[in-house]
């Protein structure tokens, strides 16, 4: 294709300025529909509604041509799982498409009901199949690789049919990413769809999903269909097996001849697609062209069309389809609302910076107003939850504002709230005379401040950067917890219990109201503390003055990104969501298996937090008082109320005050938040403990840490064989050869028990609370987002007062989310694992001796610099294999394009973007492959709503995230039995691949994922590991790969 001709044919994709179309975007619960957003101008992206295809205005024909067709101008068909011949998956979709294409000579029909079509994927397979083509199983299964588009003059769309061009301006050879299973079987398709655009697919290398005949034989859990295809769309040259030595011609685009209906089998999208703002122009083009003509031919309109052209495109969408007064509170795997901004191309090259996947936000830009299309509407005015496909969302009271009127989540006050607490600090420096201690004293540090004399009954906190140096992770936090917020989904009730509660079964118990989950509740309750909380700096004694947050640091020189990350948790809440919170954040059923007293969530607030800054090297502690002698200890009259009634705040104040008289207090008002008076002792304690240590010196220092380090795990050992595992994994990559999935995270966990406090042993042998445990686990596996949380018992847990606690060991490599006060969100999806040089299976030989260099013999020398050559030799391979892996690359990218949509659900479209794209970041015992994706929150999204909206980590489950979920909750627990050794075992994954970090008073957050964490309860012990399964995955790879991330953990055995 010449250069002239791309230009000529890019001038026909270039639709009128002032026209801005209605958008229809038919969602098939797609984890990257919202991505489609970002292709859009701003004018479209804000008369755009996207509709679950469950949707009853569109799954009711009649309401469909009533209330929907009339005032749209064109519908996108979306990506998703499964085949469009299946009913469920499909059906809606499949009778529009067969409206829009019908020949049909009633003018009426013609104007309410044939709309232009862009078909993704899914939706491009559907409008075959609405042709009468068939589907097949590709020979080459592609998740989240590329291919290049090829076409010839005589199938580029030229032969005069209506609509311009889909590929104009896009050059031949153009790089775009594919997530598909089955493809259309070019030798169906009727004559009126045309072949556009093709690719040709390699020879496969892959084998066939072949689970064990025992594994299949006892599996119950949810089938794939046979082939991926129902019945009758299965092409006769459709086949599970795969030829060797052939490649493949695949339908890349099709156009019908005379309609603008156009179909791409690959995701335009996709952070690493190209030119797909110039298709999409393209599409939008076609369908202004349409309207034009339809709007010159025939005699008078139909009533239909009188509906159109009374709502015109400079009064966007009618009121029916827009909310009224409804607060969103839909789930994270889809986007229900299009978002009015100022949203620019994509990149027009494959050599575009991935940072620029849209222009960055301005301040003109994120000013623009905010629309939330697409929710559901309601007669009703009175507080009500409408169930909506699973969803709930909750009417706001008359007179409430909508979301984006809500004030910004960085706000730190409404106009005219009253502030009932504030935060204090003090800033510790040292003198010429006197030091104070590093990082390498912060154990002893937490042991002498938080674990004995000062420790709470409700836990203690070290939120950790272990890893020294790391550019993501600057700062650690120490903590002990007031109070303590445990919940449970099966029960649906908050238990609060203070540092005063002295047993398991001490608290109180708040259950939720109908139609309100814990991430609603825990959201009004981080709201209402943050409106309350002044920030307004204050230093308790006047001689030291803290240093602006954000100002440069002469020790932080080459620490990546030392003034973004300036946010730092002051107080608030610290704990974690575990695994099974999916239930409510997903709107999925709750899970009813039994067995284990681990709580889903357990959040600890902190009004005392010791921070230490690892580039500037200083500690700093914060402390969140009252404004007056009240503190928390009175309900503010809430008594009176019915505690369905009373805000969340209200409620756990009303909790916290009902302990008994004792003697830290006796007159029976628990204060939640210390006075100033007490806040300024506190900081004399901690300058004194600082000082004491850092003159105790290094001696002191190593004697503590032998004591600790002592402590090891013990072995343990799989819940799954390795036969099981790698059936699983086969079984993985059946239901995505199906197209049910992409790309599915399956994972295990490994187990065992503590050797029993021996008689009359020290408080360092017995390691009672597993902090010596932990000291041991940082050394061995240094991490940037670390984390101790020491928790109180549960009754009925193994975990009692005579023997070893409750605690969570985490050294997670992973970021989930981090908030900042500004409103910017940061994730850091890990999806890519290759074990260092020297701790792959069989290298253990290869590691350094432990012995100082002046005990070693010449030939011992000599003998360690040959090995840690052949280190560094090895890590650059393997490093450099990680990056260029196409399995590894694809299981990356897969997430990333689902973590961008995620965002697009709650930041502002413009904002998301990808500023590092599959780096190699290397740990202590593993290599691993991490993307860096960044949007800026929307007025009135907290930073608990935003966590919700992405919840479970898309690492942690796969793409799309609802089917995912679904497939991984029957084919994770299949083949795990319970035991009498270990009666707490089910299938469910527990604290394992949930969110670990803190919420602030301020409104910001930082959470990591729960990985390459040990989880204590009494002597046992427990361990998740896994990793993400694709179709060219192999079994032996995945087990592999698994065990390397369990053995950075501590001893395993997994028997065969």
């Amino acid at each position: 294709m010449s250069v002239d001709s791309v230009h000529s044919r890019a001038k026909t994709g270039a639709p009128a300025s002032d026209w801005a179309p209605r958008l229809l975007i038919i969602d098939h619960y797609d984890s990257y529909t919202a991505n489609l957003l970002t292709l859009l101008p701003a004018g479209v992206c804000a008369t755009t509604i996207i509709l679950q295809h469950t949707d009853e205005r569109l799954a009711d024909p009649a309401r469909y041509a009533l209330e929907v067709a009339p005032f749209i101008d064109a519908i996108i068909i979306s990506p998703g799982p499964g085949s469009p011949e299946n009913t469920s998956d499909f059906g809606t979709a499949a009778r529009i498409l067969q409206d829009c294409m019908r020949v049909v000579d009633d003018e009426d029909q013609i104007t309410s009901l044939r709309l232009p079509v862009l078909g993704v994927c899914l939706g491009h397979q559907g409008i075959a199949c609405a042709g009468g083509a068939r589907l097949k199983r590709a020979r080459l299964l592609q998740h989240g690789s590329q291919s290049s588009l090829q076409w010839s003059s005589a199938d580029s769309g030229r032969f005069g049919g209506m609509g311009t061009d889909l590929f104009a301006g896009v050059p031949e050879g153009a790089t775009v990413v594919r997530y598909n299973s089955l493809v259309v079987d070019e030798q169906t398709l009727p004559s009126f769809l045309r072949v556009t655009a093709w690719a040709m697919d390699p020879a496969p290398r892959t084998h066939v999903p072949s689970p064990s005949p025992q594994f299949l034989a006892s599996y119950a859990g949810p089938q794939p269909a046979p082939n991926g295809l129902a019945s009758t769309s299965l092409s006769t040259s459709s086949s599970l097996s795969i030829p060797e030595g052939e490649g493949e011609r695949i339908v890349m685009g099709i156009q019908h001849a005379s309609l603008p209906i156009f179909g791409v089998q690959f995701h335009p999208e996709s952070i690493e697609s190209t030119f797909g703002a110039q298709m999409m122009r393209n599409f939008l083009a076609s369908a202004q062209e349409f309207w034009s003509r339809t709007g010159l031919a025939g005699p008078a309109r139909s009533a239909a069309l009188s509906r159109r052209r009374a709502w015109d495109t400079a009064q966007g969408l009618p009121h029916h389809l827009l909310p009224r007064g409804l607060q969103h509170q839909a789930t994270s795997y889809k986007l229900d609302a299009c978002i009015a901004a100022n949203v620019h191309d994509r990149p027009q090259s494959a050599q575009s910076d991935v940072s620029s996947t849209s222009c960055p936000s301005s301040a003109a830009s994120l000013a623009n107003g905010s629309s939330l299309l697409a929710l559901p509407n309601s007669s009703s005015t009175s507080i009500t939850t409408v169930s909506v496909d699973s969803h709930s969302y909750q009417r706001s009271p008359p007179g409430s504002p909508p979301l984006d009127k809500l004030p910004a989540q960085h706000d730190s006050l409404l106009e005219g709230s009253q502030c009932r607490w504030r935060v204090v600090s003090q800033l510790f420096t040292t003198s010429p005379t006197e030091q104070l201690p590093t990082a390498l004293d912060a154990p002893q540090i937490f042991d002498r401040l938080f674990r004995r004399q000062n420790a709470s009954s409700v836990g203690s906190v070290w939120l950790d950067s272990a890893r020294p140096h790391d550019p993501h992770s600057r700062y650690s936090y120490m903590a002990s917890p007031r109070f303590m917020l445990s919940y449970t989904t099966t029960t649906r009730t908050v238990k609060v219990r203070s540092d005063q509660s002295a047993s398991p079964d001490a608290g109180y118990g708040i259950t939720l109201a109908p139609g309100t989950t814990f991430w609603d509740w825990l959201n009004q309750l981080q709201t209402d503390l943050q409106q309350r909380t002044s920030l307004a700096p204050t230093v308790l004694q006047d001689e030291v003055t803290l240093p602006n947050e954000g100002s440069p640091d002469s020790a932080s020189v080459g620490i990546e990104e030392q003034d973004r990350d300036a946010t730092v948790f002051k107080g608030g809440f610290t704990g974690y969501f575990g695994y099974e919170m999916k239930a409510e954040s997903l709107g999925m059923e709750h899970a009813t298996l039994g067995g284990s007293t681990t709580s889903d969530a357990d959040f600890m607030f902190c009004d005392k937090v010791l921070c230490y800054d690892h580039i500037a090297n200083r500690w700093t502690a914060y402390a969140v008082v009252s404004q007056d002698e009240a503190g928390w200890g009175t309900a503010g009259g809430a008594s009176s109320s019915s505690q369905a009634c009373l805000s969340s705040l209200a409620q756990v104040q009303r909790a916290i005050s009902r302990p008994e008289k004792t003697l830290k207090n006796p007159k029976g008002d628990t204060l939640m938040c210390d006075t100033e008076v007490g806040a300024a002792a506190w900081f004399n304690t901690v300058s004194a403990v600082l000082h004491e240590i850092a003159a105790a010196g290094p001696q002191r220092a190593a004697l503590f840490h032998a004591s600790l380090h002592s402590q090891s795990l013990p072995t343990l050992h799989g819940d799954d064989t390795q036969r099981t595992y790698r059936d699983k994994v086969e079984m993985a990559r059946k239901f995505i050869a199906a197209g049910e999935s992409y790309e599915l995270c399956i994972t295990t966990a490994f187990r065992g028990k503590r050797a029993p406090i021996p008689p009359r042993a020290s408080e360092a042998e017995a390691d009672r609370d597993h902090f010596g445990l932990y000291c041991a686990l940082r050394q061995k596996n240094a991490a940037p987002y670390s984390a101790y949380l020491q928790l109180p018992p549960i009754e009925g847990s193994a975990s009692g007062p005579d023997g070893r606690g409750r605690a969570i060991l985490s050294t997670s490599p992973e970021r989930f989310m981090r908030v900042l006060r500004s409103g910017e969100v940061e994730m850091k999806p890990i999806k890519g694992t290759l074990a260092r040089a020297g701790f792959a299976k069989g290298e253990e030989h290869m590691l350094p001796l432990t012995a100082g260099d002046a005990m070693l013999s010449p030939s011992e020398r000599a003998e360690e610099l040959r090995k840690g050559a052949w280190r560094q030799e090895q890590d650059l391979r393997r490093r450099a294999k990680l990056a260029a892996d196409p399995k590894e690359r694809g299981e990356n990218l897969m997430i990333v394009d689902l973590i961008r949509a995620d965002l697009l659900s709650f930041c502002h479209p413009s904002s998301v973007r990808v500023p590092k794209l599959m780096r190699v970041e290397s740990y202590a015992t593993i290599h691993q492959l991490v993307t860096t994706v960044r949007g800026q929150l929307r007025p009135g999204v907290s930073s608990v709503e935003a966590l919700r909206r992405c919840f479970p980590p898309g690492s942690m489950t796969g793409a799309p995230k609802r089917r995912s979920v679904q497939i991984l909750e029957h084919l994770e627990g299949h083949g795990r039995q319970r035991s009498e050794e270990y009666p707490g075992r089910r299938p469910q994954r527990g604290i394992y691949s949930g969110a670990l970090g803190w919420l602030g008073v301020d409104g910001a957050a930082d959470f990591a994922v729960v990985i390459r964490t040990a989880v204590a309860e009494g002597d046992d012990i427990s361990v998740g590991a896994g990793g993400a399964v694709t179709f060219l995955s192999s079994a032996n790879g995945e087990l592999s790969e698994m065990l390397d991330k369990a053995r950075s953990v501590g001893p395993i055995s997994m028997s065969t």
